[in-house]
């Protein structure tokens, strides 16, 4: 068995182990170290993952509805079509990330670092964010009503933003 071969077999018990923890009940995972994981396509509604490291994780269609994500690293993570509707992202370090299609409704993204970061054709409806930064990032046909963007860093974003809304 090769290194690769070796860790997609650990990711894979690790997702599983994920997976039968969630079902019996438990949601905190806070801190857990899981950058890289593939967690796409679990319901993982409510979960605790404040101050986890998913750097580079996949979490494409993932539903973290009221998620505790605050303080969470997901540095370059995949987040296509994830459900992170309600929930908490403050102080989330999100740069580089790709968030195509992601529903973020009424999520807390305050103080958040987005920059960077792909926001296609995402749901931002009556999102907080507030103080968060987006320099760099590109937002595009983006649903943005209600949305909380006092003291937001940003670039260019929101005059792009306005055209396309």
């Amino acid at each position: 068995m090769n290194d690769q071969e070796l860790t997609e077999l650990i990711n894979k018990q690790i997702v599983a182990e994920i997976r039968n923890r969630y079902i019996q009940g438990e949601r905190d995972f806070q801190g857990a170290q899981l950058q890289g994981i593939n967690l796409s396509g679990l319901n993982l509604a409510g979960v605790d993952l404040r101050g986890a490291n998913l750097s580079k994780a996949n979490l494409s269609g993932t539903n973290l509805r009221g998620a505790k994500l605050e303080k969470a690293n997901l540095r370059s993570a995949k987040l296509n079509k994830t459900c992170l509707v309600e929930a908490n992202l403050v102080k989330t370090d999100l740069r580089d990330a790709n968030l195509i299609e992601a529903k973020l409704n009424r999520a807390n993204l305050r103080e958040a670092n987005l920059n960077k970061t792909l926001l296609i054709e995402a749901n931002l409806d009556e999102a907080n964010l507030q103080e968060t930064q987006l320099i760099g990032s590109y937002l595009i046909r983006i649903s943005v009503m209600g949305v909380h963007f006092q003291e937001a860093e940003y670039q260019k974003q929101i005059q792009l933003l306005q055209k396309i809304v």
